[in-house]
């Protein structure tokens, strides 16, 4: 049976909604490229942050130059007196005012911590002397207490017959001398020395071995054994 062809039942008005339908389809998806292709190129404008490796901490060393160190001074240390004198058997130092009479040197050798033997040369204006004594020290850790006995020589160094005037110290011609012996000036006097006295000494630091010491002396005239006190000081120092 022939097929027969029915009429379109579109009418213009159907055709134009479609065309309308058709371009906004088409406008939409021209939008979309272009919205795509926008994006595109901003996103290749955009510079990219690229992470770089950390830099390294780099120091520079320079060549130290050492100054020479300067030697560091190393002193003996002690205890006590009695310590030092064990290790320092030797003193020297200086007397006055005492059985030397105005000044004298005096050398101290210490055979034993507690005994030791003193021997001394000195004078003063007009006159010499010496002496030789026996010492012993009591103990002590910085100040010692000791005693000494011995013997002193006091002479006139001129034959030359001069009246002696004031002497130094002036237990010579206040005590010592006769009235004879201060009017030729010409004397030697042996005389008695024993002492007490007490002794400071340095144990430690750049002055160890020093010490400091006074007395009081008695001078007895050996000739008629009468007494007279007087006082000395004087320093030591132990090696």
């Amino acid at each position: 049976m022939p097929l027969t062809k029915t009429p379109s039942t579109k009418t213009p008005l159907t055709k134009i909604k479609n065309l309308v339908v058709i371009g906004f389809v088409f406008a939409a998806a021209s939008i979309c490229q272009a919205q795509k292709a926008y994006e595109i190129e901003a996103g290749a404008s955009v510079p990219i942050e690229t992470q770089s490796p950390p830099l390294r901490s780099t120091s520079v060393r320079t060549p130290s130059i050492k100054a020479p160190l300067a030697s560091v001074e190393q002193y003996d240390e002690f205890e006590s007196a009695v310590s030092l004198r064990t290790k320092r058997r030797v003193g020297a130092g200086v007397l006055t005012a005492g059985q030397l009479g105005l000044l004298g040197l005096i050398t101290e050798l210490n055979y034993s911590p507690y005994h030791s033997a003193v021997i001394g040369f000195g004078g003063g204006p007009r006159y010499s002397s010496l002496t030789l004594q026996y010492k012993y020290l009591f103990g002590g850790r910085v100040v010692s207490p000791y005693f000494t006995v011995g013997y002193s020589r006091w002479y006139s160094n001129s034959t030359q017959k001069k009246p002696v005037g004031r002497s130094f110290p002036s237990v010579l011609t206040d005590k010592i001398l006769t009235d004879e012996e201060k009017e030729t000036g010409i004397f030697g006097k042996d005389l008695l020395v024993p002492s007490l006295g007490i002794q400071y000494t340095q144990l430690y630091g750049r002055s160890v071995g020093t010490s400091l010491y006074a007395e009081l002396v008695m001078m007895v005239n050996a000739n008629d054994f009468q007494a007279t006190p007087t006082g000395a000081f004087g320093m030591f120092y132990y090696f």
